[in-house]
């Protein structure tokens, strides 16, 4: 798959807040080249569409900041 693809792929599931986001920053041209963290993170994030079972879900805000603190 290519960097592309990925990329609309990751759009497709942005929000339109999200979204909005991205363009002020391209705009604004503080826009950088994706580092490798951020490779590694589109990676992430198409093996959690992928095996959406290895992952943990939240319905629950509460919940999701809970097990950051921790």
């Amino acid at each position: 798959m290519s960097t592309r693809d990925i990329a609309y792929q990751i759009f497709q599931q942005l929000s339109d807040e999200q979204l909005r986001g991205f363009i002020l920053m391209f705009r604004n041209g503080n826009a950088e080249i994706p580092n490798e963290d951020m490779l590694e993170a589109f990676q992430e994030v198409e093996d959690m569409k992928k095996h959406p079972e290895n992952y943990k879900h939240y319905s629950d805000v509460d919940e999701m900041m809970r097990d950051l603190a921790d």
